[in-house]
C-alpha cells in the first residue's frame, strides 16, 4: 500500500491529469480491475495470507480504491501519511 501512496505522492501532477481526463478513471472501471489485480498479486506475495477468500480480496481491493478516488477526487490535498492511516487493513473495515 505504501507503494501505491508514494507512487501518487512523488507525480501527483501525472496522476492527477490522468484522474482528471480519463472518464474510464473517474467511473472507477479502470481503477477497479487495477486495484484488485494490485491487492491478489499484494496478498499472495506472502504464505500468511494466502488462504485469504477472493472475495475478501475484492473487498479490500475496493476499500483501497475507495480511498484513493476520494484522494485524487480532492487534488490531493491530505497528506499521505493520512491516507496510510486510512489504508491499514483494520482502518478499511471501519464503517464510513
Amino acid at each position: 500500500m505504501d507503494f501505491v501512496i508514494t507512487e501518487i505522492e512523488t507525480k501527483p501532477r501525472l496522476f492527477l491529469n490522468i484522474y482528471r481526463l480519463s472518464l474510464v478513471i473517474q467511473e472507477n472501471l479502470f481503477l477497479k480491475k487495477a486495484f484488485l489485480d494490485f491487492v491478489c498479486t499484494y496478498f499472495n506475495q506472502d504464505p500468511f495470507f494466502k488462504p485469504i477468500q477472493p472475495a475478501h480480496l475484492a473487498f479490500f481491493a475496493d476499500a483501497l480504491r475507495w480511498q484513493i478516488s476520494e484522494w485524487l477526487a480532492h487534488d490531493l490535498s491530505e497528506p499521505g501519511v493520512k491516507i496510510r492511516a486510512r489504508l491499514g487493513a483494520f482502518a478499511l473495515l471501519q464503517p464510513c
